[in-house]
Parts: C-alpha cells; sequence; structure tokens
C-alpha cells in the first residue's frame, strides 16, 4: 500500500511540474549572422568602446557604462521600453539593434552628446541619411 500512494504522489508531482509555465531561450546555430551596424553605428562604436565588446565600468557620472556602445542600464531600460528590444548592452548584437533604433529616433545627440559634439557632421547621419 506503501509504495501505491508513493507512486501516486510521484506522478502528481509529475503532472503538476509539466503543467508549470516554463521560461524558454531562444537558441540560435553558432553559425546565426551578426547584426551588421549602419556606418554611424560603427562610428559611434569605435569613438565609445574602439568597437570592442568591453564589460562595464564606472563612468564619469559616477554611472555603470556597459558593451560597445556604453549604454548605461536606466538608459537601456528606458529604451527598451520605449522601443520593445530585449537583450542586454552587452551582447554585439543586441546593443547593435537598439543602437540603429535610437539613431532612426534622432536619439544619438541625445545619448551619445559627447561624441555628436565631438563629430558634428554625424547629425546628417541620423534617421537612415548617409554618412558623410
Amino acid at each position: 500500500m506503501r509504495f501505491i500512494v508513493g507512486a501516486a504522489a510521484g506522478i502528481a508531482v509529475a503532472i503538476i511540474v509539466a503543467l508549470l509555465p516554463v521560461k524558454t531561450m531562444a537558441v540560435y546555430p553558432a553559425e546565426r549572422p551578426h547584426e551588421v551596424p549602419s556606418a554611424l553605428s560603427e562610428k559611434l562604436g569605435a569613438s565609445e568602446s574602439g568597437n570592442r565588446d568591453i564589460g562595464c565600468h564606472i563612468d564619469s557620472n559616477g554611472k555603470e557604462s556597459c558593451g560597445r556602445y556604453q549604454y548605461q542600464w536606466d538608459t537601456w531600460i528606458n529604451f527598451s521600453k520605449q522601443s520593445g528590444i530585449t537583450g542586454s548592452p552587452l551582447n554585439r548584437d543586441d546593443a547593435t539593434r537598439m543602437t540603429e533604433w535610437a539613431l532612426g529616433k534622432g536619439l544619438g545627440p541625445v545619448h551619445w552628446a559627447n561624441c555628436f559634439k565631438t563629430h558634428p557632421e554625424w547629425l546628417g547621419a541620423q534617421n537612415g541619411a548617409e554618412s558623410p
């Protein structure tokens, strides 16, 4: 009798676990092409990080700046809510996708103010215009 009760309890647990929602994660094959940055994103990445996929560091404003485009977490979260783009600024493809979105919305001079002050010729390269 003890075995039957134990087996029934085990089956009940297995059924409950099977019915629980499972968080899924997309897995892409290794040969998945990377997000291709525009000429302006490429220049911006070069200015911010030398186009290197770097980690996080404390910036001059005391906040953490992360990845190729040096996103601060509050900016990333805000842009993510506005754009629907998820992921991490530490992931090259996610960061490139987000940067392309931000540049397309004209947010370059606001978010990367120092880069755009140093390179005023970039202003005409936003919103899909060709980079000079």
